[in-house]
């Protein structure tokens, strides 16, 4: 199975397009979840930006990506206990 084929289908993206966008300056920012099997989803945050030399023009661009998979759980848990909480306190 390919890459995008494993992408969420709510969350693909033109990658060709998004580099475009750097190279003509713009700095993107965003999430998006890869599942790896039926029980396993890993979430990444992506920051692509202009590369630029010292006189300021761009000659590239920088892409990094992050695996938030741990704080993307840690956010269901703590979701989940106010939600737990809030019910018990309304009743």
């Amino acid at each position: 199975m390919d890459f995008r084929s494993r992408l969420a289908i709510q969350q693909v993206f033109n990658f060709e397009e998004l580099i475009e966008k750097a190279h003509a300056g713009e700095f993107l920012s965003f999430e998006f979840k890869l599942n790896q099997s039926p029980k396993r989803e890993r979430w990444f945050n992506v920051r692509i930006f202009p590369a630029k030399n010292e006189e300021g023009e761009i000659f590239g661009v920088s892409l990094n990506l992050a695996d938030i998979t741990s704080h993307k759980e840690a956010e269901l848990i703590l979701t989940e206990t106010e939600r737990k909480l809030f019910a018990l306190f309304s009743a």
